[in-house]
């Protein structure tokens, strides 16, 4: 989330920039806003650094946008998404001073996790290097399966969308006769797996929606399905929750911490969850729409649906899978950028 900071303070020098974040919650967490830069403040190519208390920490940068060049002036950087870890002690706003720092100093990392896709399933995996940087200090191992009325592809296409130390975000497409899927996976060095599936109707002469959902086998034996109002453990028979009412429920996994969710599910009020103890582990089974309702769908149309993992430490993601810390920044840098009037 993005505010304007509106306080009556110096316009910030080209030297530095600050912002204000505010946690959504305690503890280690991922902070990723898109922020806007004054001119000539960071150039192209170089990196940024977070100090905050003392601290520094290397931020990534994923460019958005440049000002336009000035004659032999070096390109700069309009606006950026930035993504870095914080560890929050407070609930108070934390000010973070922004410095750029040559390339070198901020060079090439390999994204944190591991993606395998394995035809009908996906399987990420922590890489042994950042288990260090991670709320759980497992591998953090998730096999997620889509339900889809698909057949198992040995190699789709895959666009890396950004993919950084701290963030890997890329997308798998696949194509039958009858619909185009997009299997959208983002991860983080925290341990937080967001999956999104997306499926689009191809055939003119097909008007009903095929089954959709999600299947996911994450770590750990024991867990409980809570809501608001109740809390059922899970054993060998299903436990089933309906977000026909628009209640949400969560999956915690009592014995490795972890939660499994859908952020968006209670919000499109249809669908179920079926949960239970399977051969040795958990099984989360979300059905977005089930291929028996004929719910109606048409052509070149566009539905979708989504599941998160993610440790119990970690601040949960909101309805668009974006991380919930709001970053402050100076209403005279985005007068600066976008000449939108100083509030």
């Amino acid at each position: 989330a993005l505010l304007v900071w509106a306080l009556i303070t110096p316009i910030p020098c080209r030297a530095e920039m600050r912002v204000e974040v505010v946690p959504a919650a305690l503890g280690k967490q991922l902070v990723r806003a898109s922020v806007p830069f004054p001119r000539g403040f960071l150039r192209e190519g170089q990196g940024l650094e977070a100090i905050s208390a003392g601290r520094t920490l290397p931020i990534a940068v994923r460019v958005l946008g440049e000002y336009p060049t000035r004659g032999s002036e070096k390109p700069s950087v309009r606006r950026a998404m930035l993504t870095w870890p914080c560890d929050f002690s407070t609930r108070d706003p934390m000010s973070i001073e922004l410095r750029p720092v040559e390339a070198s100093a901020n060079s090439q990392f390999e994204s944190p996790n591991e993606i395998r896709w394995m035809e009908d399933r996906l399987q990420i995996d922590r890489r042994p290097s950042q288990k260090a940087d991670s709320v759980d200090a497992s591998n953090m191992m998730v096999v997620a399966q889509w339900i889809a009325d698909l057949k198992p592809v040995a190699k789709p296409r895959v666009d890396v969308v950004e993919s950084n130390r701290y963030f890997d975000w890329r997308r798998f497409h696949i194509q039958d006769d009858h619909f185009s899927y997009v299997v959208e996976v983002r991860s983080d060095v925290l341990g937080v797996v967001a999956l999104r599936l997306h499926v689009q109707s191809l055939e003119e002469s097909r008007y009903r929606a095929p089954d959709l959902g999600w299947i996911i086998s994450p770590p750990g034996r024991s867990g409980h399905l809570r809501t608001a109002a109740r809390s059922n453990s899970v054993g060998d028979e299903i436990v089933r929750h309906s977000f026909d009412g628009g209640v949400p429920c969560s999956l915690q996994i009592d014995d490795v911490n972890l939660i499994v969710e859908s952020p968006t599910a209670a919000w499109m009020r249809r669908g179920d969850v079926e949960i239970q103890h399977r051969n040795g582990g958990l099984i989360w089974r979300y059905h977005r729409r089930r291929a028996s309702e004929k719910v109606p769908m048409q052509w070149m149309s566009w539905r979708k649906c989504d599941v998160v993992v993610r440790p119990a430490e970690v601040a949960p993601l909101t309805a668009t899978l974006e991380y919930p810390h709001e970053v402050r920044v100076h209403s005279s840098v985005w007068d600066e950028a976008y000449h939108i009037g100083e509030a």
